[in-house]
């Protein structure tokens, strides 16, 4: 039995598989587009996490270098202090490969680290302000505050899950930032804290 159809159901039929095509092919189009999309996001979260990683590493080697310089024991014996230096040797040499393969732009960083000339204590002391006292002056020099606040600055912006614009709490003393200046120009102490 042959059945016969119109030309105008032939008619219908071809609009509406060409409509329900042109959809189909539409909701495809979306699909890889928002697919794309959500790839490029999640590449985008990783380079972040990776890029957040790499600066507290940064940290941490540079923590570890301040660590072997300057907490030394009186009492270690010549050998213990030249294993120590060997050690501190090596946290500078991986600090500063960190340093250099960083995407980081911690221009002070960079400048205290591997210029001849560092910059001055004013500029330093302009940063640290700037950036937040990460740091104690008493114990540590000006270029080492600053570096850390540079860093610990990349760590606020990088951190996951936050603004760009929030911040953790940073101790700025304004009573210490002039007798610092005094301090680390090896004129008078550092005044003792109540």
């Amino acid at each position: 039995m042959i059945v016969l159809v119109s030309d105008s159901l032939t008619t219908f039929l071809n609009v509406v598989t060409a409509i329900g095509t042109a959809g189909a092919a539409i909701a495809a189009a979306w699909a890889v587009r928002r697919a794309s999309e959500i790839a490029t996001m999640q590449d985008d979260r990783a380079v972040e996490r990776d890029r957040f990683a790499a600066a507290v590493s940064l940290l941490e080697a540079f923590d570890k270098l301040q660590t072997l310089r300057y907490e030394t024991d009186p009492s270690d014996s010549k050998e213990d202090h030249t294993e120590r230096m060997v050690q501190a040797l090596a946290a500078e040499g991986e600090f500063k490969a960190r340093l250099r393969a960083s995407e980081e732009p911690l221009e002070l960083t960079r400048k205290v680290m591997f210029m001849h000339e560092p910059p001055s204590d004013d500029v330093l002391t302009a940063a640290v302000q700037r950036l937040g006292w990460h740091g104690n002056p008493e114990l540590e020099s000006i270029a080492v505050i600053a570096i850390r606040a540079e860093i610990v600055d990349v760590l606020n912006r990088r951190r996951p899950g936050r603004a760009a614009t929030t911040d953790v709490q940073v101790m700025k003393p304004p009573t210490l930032a002039p007798a610092y200046r005094l301090y680390a120009q090896k004129q008078v102490r550092a005044p003792e804290k109540p």
